[in-house]
């Protein structure tokens, strides 16, 4: 008798953690270092071994990786429901300049029983791919807290701050007006 579900992932990534815990799915991440042949031999045996020890009913499973996903639909979509947590490259790879690479991601899109997207937009590029899918925004991540304040990485501020430009190019001042604006200084703004 087939069990619920396991989601398997052949990279760490946050948004796998975060809905792994959401829906208290087990996450399985399969992380292989050498060369991409090694990655992938290694990688795609121990997702056969792993789906066969747990016998989930559902497979939640990352795309990117394309070869997670194909191995996944290929052998084990008959007897179980396949739900592809589809970010960006799983649907343009690439950048989508290779229309074969891109044809074999529809495919593989339409072969899931279900895709997980980020946005209306890749929703919408979804369905007309012939694929039925789910909107479920990303979270923002939670930050580390120590003795009552926010504790950040030192790469994790800079990552923030480009965002906030690339997101608000036309505010004056860039993030110093917006940090400004949200602390409530009344000379700014």
């Amino acid at each position: 008798m087939k069990k619920d579900g396991i989601f398997i992932s052949w990279e760490s990534h946050t948004r796998s953690k975060s809905l792994s815990r959401a829906l208290d799915i087990r996450l399985f991440e399969i992380k292989v270092s050498g060369n991409r042949f090694k990655r992938y031999l290694v990688s795609v045996i121990k997702t056969i071994l792993l789906i066969r020890k747990h016998d989930p009913a559902t497979i939640i499973i990352q795309n990117p990786s394309i070869v997670l996903a194909f191995v996944s639909i290929l052998l084990f979509s008959w007897h179980r429901k396949i739900v592809m947590d589809a970010h960006n490259a799983a649907i343009y790879p690439l950048e989508g300049r290779y229309k074969l690479l891109n044809n074999f991601a529809s495919f593989l899109l339409r072969k899931s029983d279900l895709v997980i997207v980020t946005n209306d937009d890749l929703h919408r590029t979804v369905e007309e791919m012939g694929a039925r899918s789910f909107v479920l925004p990303d979270p923002i991540p939670s930050l580390p807290v120590r003795s009552g304040k926010t504790e950040l990485k030192k790469s994790t501020l800079p990552q923030i701050i480009l965002g906030v430009r690339r997101a608000l190019p036309g505010v004056p001042g860039g993030c110093q007006s917006i940090t400004k604006r949200i602390h409530g200084d009344k000379n700014h703004g």
